[in-house]
C-alpha cells in the first residue's frame, strides 16, 4: 500500500500551483513542495472537503489551519486511504452532520407541540384574551338575543328576586368587578349556556329539573367557570375563523356574523374545558359557602334517571333525555359526582329558604 502520492498545492494567495508529494504520517499529511524544498503538515482532524469524500474520485482538500490553501490529488487511491484516517470527511459523517440538526429541529418542534398541548396554549385563546370587554359584551348580547329570539324571558317578581339573590352571592364569590348578566328564558329544554362577555342563559326546563337551589347554583357556577376560562369566546373564534375574530378584536361591528347564537348552541366544549369549568365551580361554591355536595346528588340523579325517560311539563318532550343530552359531552356523571362529593361541606349556608326556592321555581309563571 502506497503512502506517498503526487499532487498540486496552492497557498490561496498567489496564482502559482506547486507540485507536491503527499505522504501519510500517523497524525496528518506531509506536503513536500518539490520546487521549494520545504514541507507543510496538515493534521487529519483539521482537513476539510467541499463534500463527502468519495473513494473513487479525485480529491481536493483544505485545512482549517491554512485558510484559502488547497491540495489536489488526482489519484482515487489517495481518497480510499484518507477516509480511514480522516473519517469526519466520509459520506456517513457528512450525512450525520445533515441529519442530526434536522432530527434536533424535529425533536424541538415535537416537544414544543406537546408542551403547547399540555399547557393548553392555543391561538384562539390568545385572540380571545385580546378581545376588548366592550366587543365581548356586544358579542354576548347578540348571541343571547338570537338564542332567546321571541321566547319569553322569565322575570316573575318574587322569583326574580330569589334568582338575583342567588346570582349575587355567586358573583360576590368571584371577587371581580365584571358584571354578570344572567337571565332565565322559557326555552323548552334542559340546559344553561355561557356566552361571551359574562352572559349566561338558564332555561326554564333546567329550573324544573333540579331538586335544590344548591344544584341550580352549582350549574350556574359551572357556566361562570366557562366564562372565566373564556371557553365561549374560544369556541366561537375557532368556528368563525381568525379573520372574523380579528375584526372583533379590532373593535369592528359584530353584526354580519350571521346566526351566531345557533352556532353557540351547536358548539361542544371539550372534556378538558368541562373539567376546568367544574374546578371553577367548586372554587366558587366554596367561596360562597354553598355545599358542593349537592352537585354530587344532582349528578347521581342524572346518572340513575338517564335510562328512565319521563314526560316533560308544558309540552316539553322527554325532559330527562334532554338533561342526558346536556351532559353527553361532559366527563362521566359518576366521576363528577365523586369529585363534588369529596368537597361536601358541613359549614355551608343555605342559599335560599324554602319560600324563596319555590318562588324561583315559579319564575316563569
Amino acid at each position: 500500500m502506497r503512502d506517498t502520492f503526487e499532487g498540486k498545492y496552492s497557498d490561496g494567495h498567489s496564482a502559482v500551483d506547486h507540485d507536491v508529494l503527499v505522504r501519510f504520517l500517523p497524525t496528518g499529511l506531509e506536503l513536500t513542495l518539490t520546487d521549494e524544498d520545504r514541507s507543510l503538515n496538515w493534521p487529519y482532524r483539521q482537513l476539510t472537503h467541499s463534500g463527502p469524500l468519495l473513494e473513487t474520485k479525485n480529491t481536493q482538500l483544505g485545512s482549517k489551519e491554512a485558510p484559502g490553501a488547497r491540495l489536489f490529488v488526482p489519484d482515487p487511491e489517495f481518497a480510499s486511504q484518507l477516509v480511514s484516517r480522516a473519517p469526519h470527511l466520509s459520506k456517513r459523517a457528512r450525512n450525520r452532520k445533515l441529519v442530526y440538526p434536522l432530527l434536533a429541529i424535529g425533536a424541538f418542534v415535537f416537544i414544543l407541540i406537546i408542551g403547547m398541548w399540555v399547557s393548553g396554549f392555543s391561538t384562539a385563546r390568545s385572540i380571545a384574551l385580546m378581545m376588548p370587554d366592550s366587543a365581548r359584551g356586544q358579542l354576548g348580547d347578540l348571541i343571547v338575543s338570537q338564542i332567546i329570539a321571541d321566547r319569553k324571558i322569565c322575570s316573575e317578581t318574587q322569583g326574580q328576586q330569589a334568582f338575583d339573590k342567588m346570582t349575587r352571592r355567586l358573583t360576590l364569590a368571584l371577587n371581580t368587578t365584571k358584571e354578570y348578566k344572567i337571565v332565565v328564558a322559557k326555552l323548552g329544554i334542559v340546559n344553561a349556556f355561557a356566552a361571551p362577555g359574562e352572559r349566561i342563559i338558564v332555561s326554564d326546563g333546567l329550573i324544573r329539573f333540579v331538586d335544590s337551589p344548591e344544584e341550580l347554583a352549582g350549574i350556574i357556577a359551572h357556566e361562570m367557570g366557562h366564562g372565566l376560562a373564556l371557553h365561549p369566546e374560544i369556541g366561537i373564534i375557532r368556528a368563525i375563523g381568525f379573520s372574523a375574530a380579528l375584526q372583533i378584536v379590532l373593535g369592528s361591528s359584530s353584526g354580519g356574523l350571521g346566526d351566531i347564537g345557533v352556532l353557540l348552541l351547536q358548539l361542544q366544549n371539550t372534556r378538558r374545558a368541562e373539567t376546568e369549568a367544574d374546578d371553577h365551580a367548586l372554587a366558587i361554591m366554596r367561596e360562597a359557602k354553598i355545599d358542593p355536595g349537592k352537585m354530587a346528588d344532582f349528578f347521581n340523579r342524572v346518572r340513575v334517571r338517564s335510562n328512565e325517560p319521563e314526560a316533560g311539563e308544558n309540552g316539553d318532550t322527554n325532559i330527562v333525555d334532554s338533561a342526558r343530552s346536556l351532559f353527553s359531552t361532559h366527563p362521566g356523571s359518576k366521576n363528577r359526582a365523586k369529585k363534588f362529593a369529596s368537597a361536601r361541606s358541613s359549614g355551608a349556608v343555605p342559599i335560599l329558604n324554602q319560600a324563596e326556592w319555590q318562588s324561583l321555581r315559579g319564575i316563569c309563571s
